[in-house]
């Protein structure tokens, strides 16, 4: 019990960190100068894992950085990039990390998919392959 309470409270620091970290980007702030916001604190390496893991902190940080509301998508290789650009759909976060896991699939390997019905798992498929 204890354990997973500290995993949630883990992840709503991290969440607020992330938040600020939009919120400094549309006042202006640069990304070296975020990081080192006493309440952020993080090297530039825990910032780009941040933004291969979520992508859509990296689309939202990205969207502040540049002032708009919204960018307009284009391929930058990555999946969910390549979704938005050529199929016109956003990914749900499971749909991303079952691509994910799907890279790491050894040739013959099997993975599961237990998503309820109407999910997308034919299509992320099918949209992947």
């Amino acid at each position: 019990m204890a354990e997973s309470q500290y995993k949630i409270e883990r992840s709503l620091h991290l969440l607020r960190k992330k938040a600020l970290m939009i919120e400094l980007a549309r006042e202006g702030a640069t990304v070296s100068s975020a990081l080192a916001h006493p309440d952020i604190n993080a090297t530039i390496q825990t910032y780009y894992s941040w933004r291969q893991r979520d992508h859509r902190f990296a689309y939202t940080l990205d969207a502040a950085i540049s002032g708009r509301k919204e960018i307009v998508p284009e391929y930058t290789g990555t999946h969910a990039s390549f979704a938005k650009t050529y199929f016109g759909m956003d990914y749900a976060w499971f749909q991303l990390e079952y691509i994910n896991l799907l890279e790491q699939v050894p040739p013959g390997g099997i993975l599961m998919a237990l998503w309820p019905p109407e999910h997308g798992k034919t299509t992320t498929y099918e949209n992947y392959a």
